[in-house]
């Protein structure tokens, strides 16, 4: 039996990954092209990256200021929940639980400091307040 070696088997592994991300890639390109419709967001260049938050360098010190501070950098336009999520893994804390967020959201919406509007929550100017204090 022949033993593969370690280091090719790590790049046969990573080839496969960016193999599915090309499909996945063409994929969203045919259903983009197919579906007539035109993104309504700004879309980062690929020398860019992935559009990063801009306090990217600070780490918020609590998970309200962690959200309203994500919510608030994209006004006007706001967040859906999935958005929000996919930000706070990519950003801040990769192993937030889903099933912790919408709790938080209906706590900051009953405080006044986020609304939904649209399929989006956007901070309220008590939500802007309270992130320029803290």
């Amino acid at each position: 039996m022949k033993q593969t070696d370690p280091f090719i088997a790590y790049l046969d592994q990573r080839r496969e990954i960016h193999r599915k991300g090309l499909s996945e890639l063409d994929t969203a390109e045919r259903l983009y092209r197919e579906s007539g419709i035109k993104p309504h967001f700004p879309l980062a260049s690929v020398e860019e990256g992935p559009a990063k938050p801009k306090n990217s360098g600070e780490k918020p010190t609590s998970i309200k200021l962690m959200i309203l501070g994500l919510i608030n950098e994209e006004m006007p336009h706001g967040l859906t929940s999935p958005q929000l999520l996919e930000r706070i893994h990519r950003h801040f804390m990769h192993d937030y639980p889903r099933k912790n967020l919408a709790p938080k959201l209906t706590g900051y919406k009953r405080d006044g400091l986020i609304s939904p509007g649209h399929g989006v929550w956007k901070i309220t100017e008590e939500g802007k307040a309270f992130l320029a204090k803290s």
